[in-house]
């Protein structure tokens, strides 16, 4: 988050990359400026808490499922209270390898 902010910001102050040729120079630095603002708005929660919970390469399937579990080295999911949880994976489609305990499946996802 904080390099892509870094980077939104730089682009709105130099206004490169231009935006798109409908848009150079001022106009190009403003439409970085509103994506930056707009940036900035949703990652709000994260920029005041000091970012992620897991980052780099903690950021993977099987850290998801950890913290599903209530197992991690940082925050997880309580267990046994009483709460629920509903996740949904979304692909772009294809092909997808995963295991189901020492079992190796191959999962075709259809479009």
């Amino acid at each position: 988050m904080h390099e892509t902010l870094e980077w939104l910001k730089k682009a709105a102050e130099s206004g490169l990359p231009e935006w798109s040729p409908k848009y150079r120079g001022e106009e190009s630095k403003l439409k970085w400026k509103g994506l930056l603002d707009e940036t900035k708005g949703a990652c709000q929660k994260l920029i005041s808490d000091g970012g992620a919970d897991y980052d780099g390469v903690d950021v993977n399937a099987y850290t998801v499922l950890s913290v599903l579990k209530g197992e991690g080295p940082g925050k997880v999911v309580p267990r046994g209270q009483g709460s629920g949880v509903i996740l949904g994976l979304y692909s772009h489609g294809w092909s997808h390898e995963s295991s189901m305990g020492e079992e190796r499946v191959n999962a075709e996802v259809r479009t």
